[in-house]
């Protein structure tokens, strides 16, 4: 049985606005649980980048392609965070769908327009690891490869952001924008602040 480290590599947006930051609840966790984690998702790849990962990495049981969750040897990792850090078009356009999908399409907040017309740059690339939520045979801890991008929406996108987050609509996530002070180490009505999230609030 070949041994390494889980790896999950995603982007998340940094949608700012003055001193707080966007948060969507993620019902998404295979636990059930729900947490409040900035908007993004796993970076997608095709077939070539795949191949292209075993040959240079050694990866091996990827689990939900194209989503990028996947093994490597435990000495690869940091030569994966650097490949990933290259990545910033893809972390784009990640941000940018995932933004689609759970502020324009999930909600009605925005409009395809204003994701269109978001200004989106790679800010930086950081690693961490953390218990692993998935139920993945011998792998308490992933390493999660986070690209945070940030995100910079019109003036009057964003406003329909803050004014979204006092209210919610029946069967959509709940929007929060709130301060990083108010943010970092605690909860938001009774629900669980993301690890990424800190990542992402540095």
């Amino acid at each position: 049985m070949r041994t390494g480290m889980r790896v999950s590599c995603v982007c998340f947006g940094r949608i700012g606005f003055e001193d707080s930051y966007t948060l969507v609840i993620n019902r998404r966790r295979p636990n059930g649980s729900r947490s409040l984690a900035p908007v993004g998702d796993n970076l997608s790849v095709s077939r070539g980048t795949t191949a292209e990962l075993i040959q240079s990495f050694g990866a091996f049981d990827f689990e939900e392609l194209p989503a990028l969750r996947l093994h490597v040897p435990h000495e690869q990792v940091e030569g994966l965070l650097k490949w990933f850090e290259r990545q910033g078009r893809g972390g784009v356009r990640t941000v940018k769908r995932a933004m689609l999908e759970e502020l324009a399409l999930q909600t009605g907040v925005l409009s395809v327009q204003d994701i269109k017309g978001a200004a989106v740059r790679l800010a930086t690339t950081v690693r961490f690891d953390a218990p692993t939520h998935r139920k993945v045979t011998g792998d308490p801890m992933t390493a999660y490869l986070v690209q945070v991008l940030d995100v910079t929406l019109g003036k009057g996108a964003m406003q329909r952001l803050v004014d979204a987050s006092q209210l919610s609509s029946p069967g959509a996530p709940r929007i929060f924008v709130a301060s990083a002070a108010l943010i970092k180490g605690r909860r938001l009505n009774g629900t669980e602040i993301s690890p990424i999230t800190e990542t992402l609030l540095g």
